[in-house]
């Protein structure tokens, strides 16, 4: 990392094949996150500002114990 760092680009190989290349990031390609991604996409939105998420979801009450009993089910235990 510290030779990427300092510009050098590097070649990974897969037993003696070339796959990949690793170096520094271009400063003319400005990178963006995968969440600066999804949301771009409109894949996710962002809350508005000083709203409660959750503010409308229903109010869901189970018996003692089985949401445990759920998590385990989904575990196969």
């Amino acid at each position: 990392m510290r030779r990427v760092e300092a510009g050098e680009r590097l070649q990974i190989t897969a037993h003696g094949r070339p796959v990949a290349e690793l170096g520094p990031i271009s400063a003319s390609r400005p990178q963006r996150s995968r969440w600066d991604a999804m949301v771009a996409a409109g894949t996710i939105r962002l809350p508005r500002k000083n709203r409660i998420v959750v503010a409308n979801w229903p109010k869901i009450r189970l018996p003692r114990g089985t949401a445990a009993a759920l998590i385990d089910e989904d575990r196969g235990n």
